[in-house]
Parts: structure tokens; C-alpha cells; sequence
């Protein structure tokens, strides 16, 4: 198991997830299409921000986190104001809930029931690296969040692998099909996602678009000749996988 940067800086009282993987529940993803670009954009998008946040840092077994404001600005990259309303919107949206009763609020991510046990794992080590770097104006700043939680979502179990269809891209988050090549870009070049293109062994097959989250195993594009590495500008834009 690999442990956090010994370099990196963490504010003291700060109580950070030491774990390799953070996890939200898998709902969440089933919720992109409410956050929405246009006027709101910037505050939805501080909102899936500071909500990928809170799971680097809660608690396996209560789902809780408390940061204090400067830790949030620093995970985030976002300025405090742009925090505190991202996460009044992902509270409105049902995604967290929040204790202001302490010194320090607290803040628990949210199951729709007690008793559910589907949850997406997230790599802590490669997203607490990358947030904070993300763009934070325009289209592209929420849409790459949308999909890189829609990519964790689908991701194959005990692999790194995701497959997905632009189209269904869209259905998932929303995203105008124009957009979702800028979105997937984003997250390339922040690597956090690498791009294959996979032709399957059958004679006749349609090439696919697969995608690979860092963090969770070795990436086989440099092993395997079939993969091609690249990005968004080489995929396949129609509904070519079968989800």
C-alpha cells in the first residue's frame, strides 16, 4: 500500500484520509445532470469540487470529514467564498450533510438508505494531486468533473479500466456532445485518465473508446499493441459501446 507525500503540506488539525483510496456512494453518480452549466456553472462546479474533496479526506466507516476552511481552499484550489457556496449547493442537492455545531464544521457524505453498500472508490494519492490544478473557469472546469466521476463510476471492478460511449456520456452528465472531447482532455492532460482506443479480437469488431483512471492498476496501453494512447481528438464520437 502506498503512502501520501511526505512532502506534501497539510494544514495541522487537519484531519486527512491516510488511506490509499477514498470512496462516495455510488448514487452520486446518478445525480450529474442537476448540476448544470450557464449561469450557474462556476457554483456547480465548486460544488463537485469541494465534494471530491471531502472524499479524500472522510472516514471509511462514518462517512465524515471536518476540514477547516483553508484546507478545503487548499485541496480545492478554489477561494474560500467559491467553497462555501459549492458546498451549500451539494448540501441542497442531497449530496452532503453539514454540522455547524462545533469549532470546525463537519461534513458527512450521504447514503440514500442505511442499509446501501455500493460505493465508488476514488484514488487519493492521483485526485489530491490533481484537484487543486483543475481548471476552475469555464464549461470545460465542471464538465471534466462530471465525467472523471462518471469514469469512476462505470469502472470496471478490480481493474482501471472504463468504457463508455459519448453518447452515453452525455445521458450520465448532461454535457453537450460538443463538449465532452474538452472535458476528457482536461483530465488527460491533468493525468488522471489515459485514452485508448481498443479493437476487440473479433473479426469485424467497431474500435471503442476505453478508458483508463490512474491510480488503480498498471496501465496496460504500453504493453498491449492493440491500445492507443492519445487524446480526445482520436475517439470514437458514436454509441459504440453496448451500456
Amino acid at each position: 500500500m502506498l503512502s501520501p507525500d511526505p512532502k506534501e503540506k497539510i494544514p495541522v488539525g487537519d484531519h486527512m484520509n491516510s488511506s490509499r483510496w477514498g470512496s462516495f456512494p455510488r448514487w452520486v453518480g446518478d445525480t450529474l445532470t442537476v448540476f448544470k452549466a450557464g449561469k450557474d456553472a462556476g457554483t456547480h462546479m465548486a460544488a463537485l469540487r469541494g465534494y471530491l474533496a471531502l472524499t479524500l479526506a472522510a472516514n471509511f466507516d462514518t462517512r465524515e470529514a471536518s476540514l477547516s476552511w483553508s484546507a478545503l481552499q487548499g485541496q480545492t484550489g478554489l477561494s474560500r467564498p467559491m467553497v462555501m457556496k459549492g458546498l451549500a449547493v451539494a448540501e441542497k442537492a442531497g449530496l452532503i450533510a453539514v454540522d455547524k455545531s462545533g469549532h470546525r464544521h463537519s461534513y458527512r457524505l450521504l447514503r440514500r438508505s442505511e442499509d446501501e453498500i455500493a460505493f465508488t472508490q476514488v484514488p487519493v494519492l492521483e485526485l489530491r494531486k490533481a484537484l487543486p490544478k483543475l481548471p476552475t473557469r469555464g464549461f470545460h472546469a465542471l464538465d471534466a468533473l462530471k465525467v472523471y466521476i462518471t469514469l469512476l463510476t462505470v469502472r470496471f471492478r478490480n481493474s482501471g479500466r472504463a468504457a463508455i460511449s459519448y453518447h452515453k456520456l452525455q445521458v450520465r452528465t448532461g454535457i453537450q456532445p460538443g463538449r465532452i472531447r474538452a472535458a476528457i482532455d482536461v483530465l488527460v492532460n491533468h493525468r488522471l485518465v489515459h485514452v485508448q482506443m481498443s479493437q476487440s479480437d473479433e473479426d469485424g469488431a467497431i474500435p471503442h473508446n476505453e478508458y483508463w483512471l490512474l491510480g488503480f492498476s498498471t496501465w496496460e496501453g504500453t504493453r498491449n499493441p492493440g491500445f492507443r494512447l492519445g487524446s480526445a481528438e482520436g475517439h470514437l464520437s458514436g454509441d459504440d459501446i453496448p451500456f
